[in-house]
């Protein structure tokens, strides 16, 4: 009696042992250590994470310059997508951006195609909402921008413009300093970075920013280069094409923005 009492008993625990063996042989496709595992397209290069928003950026350019960019946003607890916000193109330095946790808001330095009538690329940077990943606004910036670091306790933010590499022609375009209002995204400054320049960082406790300029050979603009190239070989004061090409040295740059 004592037996049939308890098959019952006996019975669900051995169907519930026969379910959990059950499940043992057919494991999720992701199990022990990884949280999750979500697949993404394109050719991302850079992670940021807010964890106070609990969001995750991807931001995805691709070699050679010129093609599309784009950062993705994402749920950091979950893996999943949210939305995904082109900002550009790569403008053929290495583009970066940096999160201004003050204002949850991501500073992307990119840049765009200009329009047919003076063809060329123009840097530029785009904010987004660190919330929603959603648009804020976009401002021009000089060529080729590269590196954007900012000072939270001023509510600043500096984007390293490059200029347009020409080294073909052995020639270079001094670089400069986009300063920016991280509250309103407005420009309040442009400074001067050296040529060539690829390192910037900013000294937190003077204000200051830092620039590493790799240093060139500098020609000057040819102020007549829109006169068809008949013509000035008969106009003999025509002839030149600018200033004497000069070269610059590496240096280190400490620039005041409020200089």
């Amino acid at each position: 009696m004592f037996w049939l009492h308890r098959q019952p008993i006996a019975i669900a625990l051995l169907l519930a042992a026969m379910a959990g063996g059950i499940a043992m042989h057919h494991p999720a496709p992701w199990a022990g250590p990884v949280v999750y595992s979500t697949v993404i397209s394109g050719f991302p290069s850079q992670l940021l994470l807010d964890v106070r928003t609990r969001r995750a950026f991807l931001v995805d350019f691709s070699n050679p310059a010129g093609s599309a960019m784009s950062v993705t946003t994402m749920d950091l607890d979950t893996g999943a997508r949210m939305c995904t916000v082109q900002v550009g193109i790569a403008g053929g330095a290495n583009p970066d951006a940096v999160l201004d946790e003050r204002h949850d808001r991501l500073i992307v330095a990119s840049a765009v195609y200009t329009t047919p009538a003076a063809p060329g690329m123009a840097g530029r940077v785009t904010v987004l909402d660190a919330r929603s990943g959603a648009l804020q606004c976009t401002v021009t910036v000089g060529d080729a921008p590269s590196i954007v670091a900012l000072d939270p306790s001023r509510e600043r933010a500096f984007v390293l413009n490059t200029g347009v590499s020409q080294r073909r022609r052995q020639a270079e375009r001094e670089g400069s300093v986009t300063v920016l209002d991280t509250r309103t995204g407005t420009i309040l400054s442009t400074l001067p970075a050296g040529v060539a320049p690829d390192g910037l960082t900013v000294d937190t406790v003077t204000g200051h920013v830092i620039v590493l300029s790799q240093g060139g050979t500098i020609v000057p603009p040819d102020r007549w280069s829109w006169v068809p190239a008949w013509l000035r070989n008969r106009l003999l004061f025509l002839s030149s094409k600018g200033g004497s090409p000069h070269a610059q040295l590496a240096r280190l740059i400490a620039l005041n923005p409020t200089g």
